[in-house]
């Protein structure tokens, strides 16, 4: 699936190294939804006593190994190869436009991560995330995206398919706009910092932007490095000051 860019994400992993001869993937279980950075991801795999020292020495830090024996009987083997071959022809395809900086933003260029990866009914199901700059296309990008799949796996069917899931249009709002020097009016009689920034995110506030109603994003706690993130947290003290500003802002915009 493409999201398309609420915080964005670390840039675009790097290709992922062939397994070892001798290893089969069995069962996965990665992340929890498309707009979260995974915290953990579980992993069965098979590894032949000859290939053992290798993926040893392959996996990296942080990762656990607990050996078990399989039962005995038919295990299947999931196209784990299918799939690093695609995240690296992703970083590739990428890579061209996250050379695009724009400063006004954070972080100042496109992004993308991998949030979830998992076996539905015996599919390996690969969610991945981009985040684009306001004057990229998102729709194009998404159609490359399809294109690589084709291009490594052939035609669609029973081998793999693509589903854009959900794009948002990116956000851009002046800050002469009326609804910014409202918000601006109530942070002050709130008695909260004015400081404005433009953020990459995703929102419903793109869309109202698209049919003319200029729009902009507040709320309580920090947002980037935060939100969408496994351990995501707020304070009271944030929730009660960002109460403030919405009142101060219907008071103004109804009365």
């Amino acid at each position: 699936g493409v999201r398309a860019g609420a915080d964005r994400r670390q840039p675009s992993p790097p290709p992922v190294p062939p397994a070892p001869t001798g290893l089969r993937l069995l069962s996965i279980e990665g992340g929890t939804a498309e707009n979260i950075i995974p915290a953990r991801c579980v992993a069965q795999v098979s590894v032949t006593p000859a290939s053992r020292p290798a993926f040893v020495a392959r996996c990296p830090r942080g990762m656990t190994i607990t050996p078990r024996r399989l039962p005995a009987g038919w295990h299947p083997t999931l196209p784990w190869p299918d799939v690093a071959a695609y995240l690296a022809g992703l970083a590739s395809l990428l890579a061209p436009y996250q050379k695009t900086r724009d400063r006004a933003f954070a972080p100042p260029g496109l992004t993308s991560a991998v949030t979830r990866l998992r076996v539905v009914e015996g599919a390996l199901v690969l969610t991945f995330d981009v985040r684009s700059l306001p004057g990229q296309d998102l729709g194009r990008i998404a159609q490359r995206c399809e294109s690589l799949a084709w291009t490594l796996f052939g035609p669609p069917g029973d081998r793999w398919q693509f589903r854009r899931e959900r794009q948002n249009p990116a956000l851009q709002t002046s800050p002469t706009a009326p609804v910014v020097r409202l918000m601006r009016a109530a942070m002050r009689a709130a008695r909260v910092p004015v400081a404005l920034a433009a953020k990459s995110g995703c929102s419903e506030a793109g869309w109202y932007q698209m049919v003319g109603i200029p729009s902009i994003v507040f709320g309580p706690g920090q947002a980037q490095g935060n939100i969408h993130q496994p351990n995501e947290r707020t304070s009271l003290r944030q929730l009660r000051r960002a109460i403030a500003v919405y009142h101060a802002a219907l008071e103004r915009a109804c009365t």
